[in-house]
Order: C-alpha cells, then sequence, then structure tokens
C-alpha cells in the first residue's frame, strides 16, 4: 500500500515564508513486496530496492546540490549517489552524466533516445534495480555526455502493473499526484512538446571488492 507523505502542516508561518527554503517534501512510499515478482529478485537486487524504498520514508525534499539526508533533502543524482554508496559502490561519481559514463566503462548503457513506450524492444533488457536517464534540450555543453537526469527503475507495481521509479524530483508525480523529494514514481515518457527525452538505462556495476593488505613476513 503507498504511504503518502507530508509534513506541510506542520510548518510554521516563518518556516514557508523563508524564500531560502526548500520546499516541503511530499513523497510517496511503498513496500518492497507492492513491487510484482519481488520475491523472486536476485538478493542484491532486492537489498538494493528495499534500501532505495526505505530512503523514501525519512521525507526528504528535492534539494539541488546535496546527497546527505541529514541536509532533509537530496537532488536526483544525490540520491543515486548516496544509495549506492551506502551499498557499497565506493566508486559511482556524483553527476548524473558521470554516473551514465560510469556504466559505459564498467557494465553498459543502452541507448533508447528514440524510443517512446516501455514495449519498444530497446528496453527488452530493462530489469529492477537497473538506472534510467534523461537529457534535455538545453543539457549543459561542458557535461560528458549530455544527461540532466537519473533515476532508479523499481520494476512494476504488484496491483496496478505500472511501472515504477525511485529517485528525487520536484515535479514528477505518482498516481496522478505531483510528488517532491525523495520518493516513488510513476515511469512516464516525456510528451513530444517536452525539453525532457529518455536516453538510456543500463544495469549498475558489480560492487567493487575490497582489496587485501598484503603484510610482509617477518
Amino acid at each position: 500500500m503507498a504511504a503518502l507523505l507530508s509534513p506541510a502542516s506542520t510548518l510554521s508561518a516563518q518556516d514557508t515564508s523563508q524564500k531560502s527554503s526548500p520546499p516541503p517534501a511530499a513523497v510517496t512510499s511503498l513496500e518492497p513486496t507492492d513491487l510484482a515478482d519481488f520475491a523472486n529478485l536476485p538478493p542484491l537486487i532486492q537489498t538494493r530496492l528495499t534500501a532505495a524504498l526505505a530512503l523514501t520514508r525519512l521525507n526528504l525534499t528535492y534539494l539541488p546540490n546535496s546527497h546527505d539526508p541529514k541536509s532533509r533533502g537530496m537532488d536526483c543524482s544525490g540520491a543515486i549517489y548516496h544509495l549506492f554508496q551506502s551499498l557499497g559502490h565506493n566508486d559511482i561519481p556524483r553527476q548524473s552524466d558521470q554516473i551514465a559514463q560510469w556504466l559505459i566503462e564498467k557494465s553498459t548503457l543502452n541507448s533508447v533516445k528514440d524510443s517512446h513506450s516501455l514495449s519498444d524492444p530497446a528496453f527488452d533488457s530493462l530489469k529492477p534495480g537497473d538506472l534510467l536517464f534523461w537529457t534535455t534540450s538545453d543539457a549543459p555543453k561542458a557535461r560528458q555526455m549530455p544527461i540532466t537526469h537519473v533515476m532508479l527503475y523499481l520494476g512494476t507495481h504488484k496491483t496496478t502493473g505500472k511501472p515504477l521509479l525511485f529517485g528525487s524530483s520536484d515535479g514528477r508525480t505518482y498516481a496522478g499526484q505531483r510528488r517532491t523529494g525523495v520518493s516513488v514514481f510513476d515511469l512516464a515518457f516525456p510528451k513530444a512538446t517536452s525539453k525532457s527525452t529518455l536516453h538510456s538505462f543500463g544495469p549498475p556495476p558489480p560492487i567493487p571488492t575490497p582489496k587485501k593488505k598484503h603484510t610482509i613476513s617477518k
């Protein structure tokens, strides 16, 4: 069952009047068992999805340039960075385009720039736990790749069958309701008039194996 969380009603007039304050969180959380076939997923993916959904229960808003839950918010790449860091991926970069490049170098990145539906054959290899990337027409030219947004694919809802995402956003929706913060979202393809386009997806690389310390025998 989806839980809709929002602390807006607890904010004082002084809090809401501060221009520097981020918008209050309005997020949706699910249980892992709400995801279709969760019990049949590999343990590594179950752990990844469970950790992601746990973050959605912290009532974190969308906060640019943050990847720390202690700041009470994170941005899109910050949420992904924090999630994977917490799971042992110490080599994951911080920025969305760099994360895409990380997949190219250590895993696989599949282009879907000309696809407009999950039924497209380009998505045949998409699996829960994969990362999805978006680009925009005004992506910064200084970036390694024209990537401006990243989220985690959760799979589909057990009851509705709708594809779902985990991440941080200040404009996406869940079940028709606008969500703000670290949340579960519907996977919806951008409209033809949108400047945003789904760019690519891929599985994260394996967790790095800690290097063993060599000891010198006396």
